[in-house]
C-alpha cells in the first residue's frame, strides 16, 4: 500500500506544452512574428536574416576594410579616438551629418551609399536617371532606346501643358 503522504511526480513529458496567448493556444515551437524560429537544421533563423540589408556601420566598416584603413587611422583624420569609430561600425552612434562628407571621400565611397546603400552613377554627374545604370542604357538597341525617349518626350509635353495651365490659372486668381 502506498504511504498517502508521500508526494508523486508527474510523468515525464515528450514534448513542450502548447502555450497560452490572450486566450488562444499556439502549438508548442510556432512563435510569434519576431521569434526565433528554428530551420531544418535546428539553426535559430529570424525573417530579418534573409534580407540582408547592410546598416550604416556595416558600410563603413565594408569600406574601411576595402581602403585598407585601420580604425585608428580614420579616427586621427577626425580628430577622435578609435573607439568612436568603432561605435560608428557598430550602429552605437553615428557621424555627424557633416563628418559623413568626408568620411565618403575618405572611404572612396558617395554620400547616397554610405546612408542609403544605393550604388550612385559617379561616373556620369549629367546622367538624368539614378535609377539605370548607363552601361544597361548603352547595351540596349536604338529602336528600343527611340521607343523610350519617345515615351519620354510625350510625358515631358504632357507634364509642361498641365504645369502651364495651373501657373496660368493661379496668376489669374
Amino acid at each position: 500500500m502506498p504511504n498517502p503522504g508521500a508526494s508523486r511526480k508527474p510523468p515525464p513529458r515528450a514534448s513542450r506544452p502548447a502555450r497560452k496567448t490572450r486566450g488562444r493556444t499556439r502549438p508548442a515551437g510556432v512563435g510569434k512574428l519576431g521569434d526565433p524560429q528554428h530551420s531544418k537544421s535546428g539553426e535559430a533563423q529570424h525573417a530579418s536574416d534573409s534580407l540582408r540589408v547592410m546598416s550604416l556601420g556595416q558600410r563603413i566598416r565594408e569600406c574601411r576594410g576595402a581602403r585598407g584603413l585601420t580604425l585608428q587611422q580614420v579616427a586621427d583624420v577626425f580628430g577622435i579616438n578609435r573607439a568612436s569609430v568603432s561605435d560608428w561600425e557598430h550602429n552605437k552612434t553615428r557621424p555627424d551629418l557633416d563628418r559623413i562628407v568626408d568620411l565618403a571621400r575618405l572611404l572612396g565611397s558617395s554620400t547616397d551609399y554610405l546612408l542609403t546603400g544605393r550604388q550612385g552613377n559617379s561616373s556620369d554627374p549629367g546622367w538624368p536617371f539614378p535609377d539605370i545604370d548607363p552601361a544597361r542604357w548603352a547595351i540596349l538597341p536604338e529602336r528600343i532606346k527611340g521607343r523610350i525617349e519617345g515615351r519620354l518626350l510625350a510625358q515631358l509635353e504632357e507634364w509642361e501643358e498641365n504645369n502651364l495651365k495651373s501657373t496660368a490659372s493661379t496668376k489669374a486668381a
